[in-house]
């Protein structure tokens, strides 16, 4: 079997491995430290090393918008006096619209920082979706669906997705308090009427 592999997760040298079926082998070829086998398929590795070489790609990707989201979602752009705001989704649409429109907010941007936290004894970095400013403060604003404690089972990259949300408030709430910003976490109840008109045509 023969492996490309692509180094630095990106970059456009790739080496091709050949793998004989030994593991240690494939693990010294590819020059790093030999991963338990993966019993999540969504988790893509176990290895500390791997796993933050793909959490810094993939908060690489979200500051870019490059990132192909694995949950579904509408991808938008909300328009403001000309400049052009990108949303992954109908929420962060009627996100940005509810700060505009009904808080009064300007400056909204997308955030350019990530802010770690921990899940499940994994170290993690995340995102959050906007920055803007609250009669003269900075306000970061975190668009979520709500999510009930008891749920049926999900795939998973659902149950990810909803695990990390509770952690997620937490350390956006720190992170908010430590720098004398304020924090919205945002769901379409907040704005419910305007959420449920919207369309893909927006």
């Amino acid at each position: 079997m023969r492996l490309l592999w692509e180094q630095d997760f990106g970059g456009s040298n790739p080496s091709i491995v050949t793998w004989n079926g030994n593991i240690d082998g494939l693990c010294a070829g590819l020059k790093i430290q030999k991963c338990p086998i993966v019993t999540d398929p969504f988790r893509k590795s176990e290895s500390p090393i791997v796993r933050d070489k793909l959490s810094v790609s993939a908060v690489k990707r979200v500051l870019d918008g490059t990132i192909s989201s694995y949950l579904k979602a509408t991808k938008m752009e909300y328009e403001i006096k000309g400049i052009k705001i990108r949303c992954d989704s109908k929420l962060e649409y009627a996100g940005i619209d509810y700060l505009f429109n009904i808080l009064g907010a300007h400056d909204i941007q997308r955030c350019d920082f990530y802010i770690p936290y921990k899940l499940n004894g994994h170290d993690r970095k995340y995102v959050p979706d906007f920055s803007c400013l609250i009669n003269g403060k900075r306000t970061i604003i975190e668009c979520k669906t709500f999510v009930a404690k008891k749920r049926k089972p999900l795939s998973s990259k659902w149950n990810f997705y909803y695990d990390s949300i509770e952690e997620k408030q937490k350390v956006l709430k720190k992170y908010c308090k430590k720098n004398n910003y304020d924090f919205i976490w945002f769901t379409k109840n907040l704005h419910r009427k305007f959420y449920s008109s919207i369309t893909n045509s927006h």
